[in-house]
């Protein structure tokens, strides 16, 4: 993970684990939403274990900075609105039939009726993409 120039941490290289795998140009290797949505729900977990244990205070507060200032999931509009990729540049083609495009949902617990209702409306247009 590295902080880049437009002050999102950004997680290179990245995998899809379902389309592109290593890409030759490492095009299509940045940002995968499961990589994404997973450090989200890691980093959210060791926070809140960090202020009920009392402990970690310092690397609590890089925790939180890289969290809040993760990069976003990748996006393109699909048949129904804007939705999820699974891979940052991902071909516009490939914005269905991908399962792991709602990996906020689970396991990345990023999804909910406690989260916003803009993750929800596009984590629900993602769904209505599959074939």
């Amino acid at each position: 993970m590295k902080k880049e120039s437009d002050g999102k941490y950004h997680i290179v290289p990245s995998a899809s684990p379902e389309n592109w795998g290593c890409t030759v140009d490492f095009r299509l290797n940045k940002d995968c939403i499961m990589d994404l949505a997973l450090t989200e729900f890691l980093l959210d977990a060791i926070v809140g274990a960090s202020e009920i244990l009392g402990v970690d205070a310092g690397e609590r507060n890089k925790w939180i900075e890289v969290r809040r200032n993760l990069a976003p999931y990748p996006k393109a509009q699909g048949p129904y609105g804007e939705v999820w990729l699974d891979v940052l540049n991902a071909p516009p083609e490939h914005v269905y039939n991908v399962p792991v495009t709602l990996a906020p949902v689970p396991p990345g617990e990023q999804v909910g009726v406690d989260r916003g209702a803009e993750s929800m409306e596009i984590a629900m247009r993602t769904a209505r993409t599959f074939d």
